[in-house]
């Protein structure tokens, strides 16, 4: 579809030979001028709506999205996910004595069912931000930013790179 219209070429070819005198185009122009506004706003948010739609929750996308949006020049914006740094949860190892198990020491089918908190991961990823280089605005924007595109049910931390969250 072709939203690039000249809507004062188009007045003129519409406009009769007979009837196109500066008068009557002037009139024209005034009468198209609320329509010509309207067009104006459309094409404005379908520019917007367009550079929407070219991201995603992915995480190389949404880094770059953040990066170009508040540290375009040093690029210091990045996104971990916490699911590739989970501890693997052990079974059947007799080593661990202060866990919750099912079954006797020293027999070979013992099964852990603990909930240890080094296992439980609060936070499906991680974004981290240099220090000083948002303002409090800027954090809250961002965070807006990465809760449109995360998925649902994906908690993000924010922190900087000292360690202090926000």
């Amino acid at each position: 579809m072709i939203f690039d219209w000249d809507i004062n070429a188009t007045k003129d070819q519409l406009l009769p030979p007979l009837l196109a005198k500066p008068k009557t185009r002037s009139w024209l122009q005034a009468l198209l001028a609320p329509v010509l506004s309207l067009y104006n706003t459309f094409y404005a948010y379908r520019l917007q709506t367009i550079k929407t739609l070219r991201y995603n929750c992915q995480t190389i996308i949404l880094e770059n999205l953040l990066n170009d949006t508040f540290d375009n020049a040093l690029r210091r914006i990045v996104i971990t996910t916490n699911y590739d740094k989970a501890d693997p949860v052990y079974i059947g190892q007799v080593n661990e004595n202060d866990e919750i198990w099912i079954g006797q020491v020293g027999e070979s089918d013992m099964v852990f069912i603990g909930l240890d908190p080094d296992y439980i991961i609060a936070y499906a990823f991680t974004v981290t931000v240099a220090a000083g280089t948002l303002t409090a605005a800027q954090e809250i924007q961002l965070k807006a930013i990465v809760n449109f595109y995360r998925f649902d049910g994906l908690k993000p931390l924010f922190i900087y790179d000292n360690g202090t969250q926000f």
